[in-house]
């Protein structure tokens, strides 16, 4: 049985029109639109990808301090958040 994480999320199957990153750590954070994004990088790059790219974050690869860059939506792309009226399918 395939699941919602069986596979990597990847710029081709974020559903959403912005993708917004945030850093936990430092609090940097940003909203990109994601069909520029897709023009720019193509479908199959993983959001992983995606977000270290435009952090260009100086801690990356920092086993001490790592980078906390994140996209809060992806959690509840498949499921819709919590506690609200709010769908992301």
């Amino acid at each position: 049985m395939k699941t919602v994480w069986s596979t990597v999320p990847t710029l081709g199957n974020f559903e959403l029109p912005t993708i917004e990153l945030l850093c936990t750590e430092c609090d940097r954070r940003g909203r990109y639109n994601l069909e520029r994004a897709r023009a720019q990088h193509g479908d199959e790059m993983t959001l992983n990808q995606f977000m270290r790219l435009v952090a260009n974050c100086p801690r990356d690869g920092d086993e001490r301090r790592p980078c906390r860059i994140g996209c809060p939506d992806l959690a509840y792309m498949f499921t819709g958040a919590p506690f609200s009226d709010k769908s992301y399918k």
